[in-house]
């Protein structure tokens, strides 16, 4: 409370002393005119009276500043955030009426408050937990508010100043769709390609402002799977098209040659009959190793893991592979260590494991190669790698190389499905290990594969009597 003395303080100061000076002035007069000392009396009992009515009302006027003031300072309180602030006073009448009408205002918007904070930490709790990014870009192309999703799709610190100008500002596409949003004062939809991630989102841009030109809400769906699952549907498609297309025109046309008149030239025949059964068994190759595939990715594969004596496997397969290798003009060795421990996966699955690794490399390994065949303990996992010193892999086929029906372009005149690679990737990763390569072109590749050493007797030994 300030100790100043208002200005109506001050007038009922000035006039109390003028009814003492009044008071002082009647009983001067009296006595020195000679008036009896009735009337004397009479004066004096006047301006007692004077006196007393203007101390009377400078004491209720003081107290009514009082509580004014306290009404004036609990004001200030509440406005500086002091909810919880009450005036106590023994005001009565109007001014009572005042502090009483301030506390009820004050329990009033303290009660709302709540209620606002309490729908505020709702909706940010729906905005957190919501798979579609939120954005408010306001009238000068700032973001005032920015959900967790849409962090993610910006790539930003959702923690952030949200008024700080975000991807959204540098974002061509969206800073369109948000201008549109702005010029039309109506909803404007887009599916836009996002400068962060390249991600692919169906984006909606909603006016909150009934004038055009203001504040904009911005919803962002992440479609970017969903497109990546019809891009790889198309090109599955396409690959099983083109993969069945050669051997379906050779068997076509050398049948029309057939049919043609070749069947009585014995020259023709036999080789044409060769031929097609080799292209049969091509295709059967193909369709064998998809529905392997699709049998690995969608789980109904058997995978029951067991105790792999891995280092017998890749003995035997390896030094079958020694004598294909040599038949072509190969060198190829196998090296592993006697003491090697067995793996959590399953036989027959190691067995396609190393064969298809074997396979890719006697395709691109040219006579007077060398391929290495090896497997060593590493504390808890085993790795079996296989090298070669062959065409090598381009760089920029590295991150494919485990795709389905990806090939090295120059690699289409070898025979295969495409989908070797990718058969072992699923089968290695089935078991809870990891498969990789590091190649050069022109110097050859090591592909590398890692699983877990089998520690615990709950797994079974494989071939043992169940």
């Amino acid at each position: 409370m300030s100790p100043r003395l208002s200005s109506r303080g001050l007038l009922w100061c000035i006039v109390f002393a003028c009814g003492l000076l009044l008071l002082a002035w009647v009983g001067v007069a009296g006595f020195q005119s000679g008036a009896g000392p009735a009337n004397v009396a009479l004066g004096i009992a006047g301006g007692a009276a004077v006196a007393a009515s203007v101390i009377v009302i400078w004491l209720s006027v003081q107290r009514s500043s009082r509580s004014i003031r306290e009404v004036t300072e609990g004001i200030r309180r509440i406005e500086a955030g002091d909810l919880d602030h009450r005036i106590r006073t023994n005001a009565t009448g109007e001014t009572g009426d005042l502090v009483l009408a301030f506390n009820r205002m004050a329990t009033s918007l303290t009660s709302m408050m709540g209620d606002l904070s309490g729908e505020r930490d709702k909706l940010s709790a729906v905005m957190e937990t919501m798979s579609d990014g939120v954005i408010v870009v306001d009238s000068s192309g700032d973001v005032e508010l920015l959900n967790g999703a849409a962090a993610t799709l910006f790539g930003v610190d959702p923690g952030v100043d949200p008024e700080t100008p975000l991807s959204v500002g540098h974002d061509h596409e969206l800073r369109q769709l948000v201008a549109a949003c702005r010029v039309a004062g109506e909803p404007q939809y887009a599916e836009i390609i996002l400068t962060a991630g390249r991600r692919t989102v169906d984006a909606v841009a909603t006016p909150l402002e009934e004038e055009p030109g203001g504040a904009v809400l911005v919803t962002l769906h992440d479609l970017t799977e969903l497109r990546q699952v019809e891009t790889s549907r198309r090109e599955f498609v396409s690959n099983v098209s083109h993969e069945l297309r050669t051997p379906l025109s050779s068997i076509k046309a050398m049948a029309e040659t057939l049919e043609d008149g070749g069947l009585d030239d014995s020259s023709i025949n036999a080789d044409f009959v060769k031929r097609i059964h080799i292209e049969a068994d091509r295709m059967t190759m193909l369709v064998n190793d998809l529905l392997e595939l699709t049998s690995l990715q969608s789980g109904q594969a058997d995978m029951k893991p067991e105790q792999v004596d891995i280092a017998s496997v890749i003995r035997e397969e390896g030094n079958r592979y020694v004598q294909v290798a040599r038949g072509l003009g190969i060198e190829a060795k196998v090296a592993v260590p006697e003491d090697l421990p067995r793996i959590v996966a399953q036989e027959d699955r190691m067995r396609q494991v190393v064969r298809n690794l074997l396979d890719n490399a006697l395709k691109f390994t040219p006579e007077n190669g060398r391929i290495d065949l090896s497997a060593s303990a590493n504390d808890d996992v085993v790795e079996v790698r296989v090298s070669d010193n062959g065409l090598g892999i381009p760089s920029e086929s590295l991150p494919h190389i485990f795709e389905r029906f990806y090939k090295v372009e120059r690699s289409r005149r070898n025979e295969g499905s495409g989908l070797g690679l990718a058969i072992v990737k699923n089968i290695v990763q089935a078991y809870g290990g990891e498969v990789s390569v590091e190649s050069r072109e022109g110097e050859g590749s090591t592909f590398s594969l890692t699983l877990m050493v089998a520690e615990t007797a709950d797994v079974p030994v494989a071939g043992a009597p169940v």
